[in-house]
C-alpha cells in the first residue's frame, strides 16, 4: 500500500472533527472507568481541542492515506507529559481499522518522524496494549537516537518515550 502523508489545511476542519469522533469512541476502550459521555446531538465534545489546531503556530495536523484514501490522522504538538521540552509530542495518533495490521500505521509513524528532526515524545495510555505493543516497534524503524522510556504511574498510568530524530 502506498501511505502518504497530507498537512491539514483548515478548510479541512470538518474532516479531523470527523476522525475525531471515531478516534475518541475507539479510545473510549481505554479509559478504565472513567467514562466520557455523548451530548444530545449524539457527538463526543471536542476532547483534543481540535481548533488550536489550527490556529496555533506549535501545533499542525496530518491525514495518513492508503493508496490515497484517507486512512487516519496525527496531531503534533510541543506539550509533552514529562514536563520535559520536545519540539514535537505526537499529541495524537489515530488509523482507522480498515488500515490497522496492514502496515500503515508503522509506514506513517516513519516518514512523520523523519520529516520532523529534533526531540520528540510519544505518550502512550498504560491501558492501551494494542498502542503498548505498536510505539516501540515504529520508532525504532525511524532515523532516531537516545530512546529513553519513562514509565508514569498513577491514574491514568503512562508510557512515555523521549527520542531525538535525525539530526
Amino acid at each position: 500500500m502506498d501511505v502518504t502523508l497530507e498537512r491539514g489545511r483548515p478548510e479541512q476542519r470538518a474532516t479531523l472533527d470527523n476522525l475525531a469522533q471515531l478516534y475518541v469512541h475507539d479510545f473510549t476502550d481505554f479509559l478504565g472507568p472513567l467514562r466520557l459521555e455523548i451530548g444530545e446531538d449524539g457527538r463526543f465534545n471536542d476532547q483534543m481541542e481540535t481548533e488550536d489546531y489550527w490556529t496555533k503556530p506549535d501545533r499542525s495536523v496530518w491525514f495518513i492515506r492508503a493508496d490515497g484514501k484517507l486512512a487516519g490522522f496525527a496531531m503534533l504538538n510541543t506539550k509533552t507529559h514529562s514536563k520535559r521540552p520536545a519540539d514535537f509530542n505526537m499529541a495524537q495518533f489515530f488509523v482507522l481499522r480498515p488500515y490497522r495490521g496492514s502496515g500503515v500505521a508503522a509506514r506513517a509513524v516513519i516518514d512523520l518522524l523523519n520529516a520532523h528532526p529534533g526531540q520528540w515524545e510519544v505518550a502512550v495510555l498504560g491501558r492501551n496494549a494494542p498502542a503498548l505493543r505498536f510505539w516501540p516497534r515504529a520508532v525504532k524503524d525511524a532515523n532516531i537516537h537516545g530512546l529513553e522510556t519513562i514509565i508514569q504511574d498513577g491514574e491514568p498510568s503512562r508510557t512515555l518515550l523521549r527520542f531525538v530524530v535525525g539530526l
